[in-house]
């Protein structure tokens, strides 16, 4: 199982009623700098934010392997995080709503957290049982295991060997090897090279993969499940993507965030019933019930689309609605498919 946490801002209107006990966040806010006029005609300098804001989700997921370069990603659960000034009786910070997120749940074993390099965390990752994936730093420093003392004399045995500077250790041609992978579902080919130690504050030992060749820059990988290959380490990382692909689903096409509710509990069912139905839609299209749109000019890759989904499920329970109420002596079997049930209709 590869569990995913990541964090999605909600966007709101301008003229949207403040709950009680919420607070709106910024959303890829930036500082610009303008010009403003007074009353008198005198010109100003004024900075401000720029960008929307919403209310701040740590989502919880499931990332399942259709095939080999192929993932797709499963909402869970979600919890708002709410700033403490707004909510100081029962404030969590983000990294406390996953560790919950995460133990509501009866995880099977050998369970993956994969997550951006917020939730990897020292805190976090002491906290859970599960082995996690998460990004490094290119200015991360790790440490050699410690070396046994040879006479054990006075004050406390070293708990971190010598610094490692991992990416000039790891950036040379001796340590970096070629792999050919599939990644996105694409075929790419990357150098990486690997070294296990320690990371400061970290309980548990990591194994901290270097991978060059797939971005324009080398970036950092860090996980806690010695086991795994480089090719894994990578592979599941680059699964994360689908989180975007899940969200932008989710909002065009089911609209999960787009809730006009008064209330916390609302708004929250609202999302889980979203989830659930984003989860059956889905496994409609993984399993092959319902296919792509396919035209002459043009033959989509993967799989159907949500509203592709949606858009064939109404279709055929408006037919079976027209089956029940015209087709009463049982001309047609009520598993009939859609296209022979219009060509019965039609004649």
């Amino acid at each position: 199982m590869r569990s995913t946490l990541y964090g999605y801002t909600k966007k709101f209107k301008p003229h949207a009623q403040h709950i009680e006990g919420l607070c709106w966040h910024a959303e890829h806010h930036r500082l610009v700098q303008t010009k403003v006029k007074t009353e008198s005609g005198e010109e100003l300098k004024a900075t401000g934010v720029v960008g929307q804001k919403g209310h701040s989700w740590v989502v919880l997921g499931l990332l399942h392997h259709v095939n080999p370069g192929h993932w797709c990603c499963f909402p869970l659960r979600a919890g708002l995080f709410v700033r403490k000034k707004y909510c100081p009786e029962h404030f969590e910070d983000k990294l406390q709503i996953a560790s919950r997120l995460m133990n509501s749940l009866k995880l099977p074993e050998n369970t993956l957290l994969v997550g951006d390099n917020f939730y990897g965390a020292a805190r976090l990752v002491n906290e859970l049982s599960e082995d996690v994936l998460s990004h490094l730093k290119n200015t991360a420093v790790a440490y050699q295991y410690p070396e046994p003392p040879c006479n054990q004399g006075r004050g406390r045995p070293k708990i971190y060997g010598d610094k490692v500077q991992l990416l000039t250790y790891l950036d040379n041609p001796q340590s970096l090897k070629t792999h050919t992978m599939i990644i996105y579902g694409q075929e790419k080919t990357v150098e990486m090279a690997s070294f296990e130690g320690l990371l400061r504050g970290h309980k548990r030992p990591v194994k901290i993969v270097l991978v060059k060749g797939l971005r324009k820059e080398h970036f950092l990988l860090f996980t806690t499940d010695l086991a795994m290959t480089d090719e894994q380490i990578l592979e599941y990382y680059a699964a994360r993507f689908q989180i975007e692909i899940t969200f932008r689903e989710l909002k065009q096409d089911l609209g999960a965030f787009n809730y006009r509710l008064n209330s916390q509990l609302g708004f929250s069912r609202y999302l889980q019933i979203s989830f659930l139905a984003y989860a059956l839609i889905k496994y409609l299209a993984i399993q092959g019930e319902i296919l792509p749109q396919t035209t002459d000019w043009y033959t989509p890759k993967g799989f159907a689309s949500p509203a592709r989904v949606q858009r064939v499920l109404s279709q055929h329970f408006q037919a079976q609605r027209i089956f029940q109420g015209v087709f009463q002596n049982g001309l047609l079997n009520k598993n009939t498919s859609l296209e022979d049930f219009m060509r019965c209709a039609a004649a």
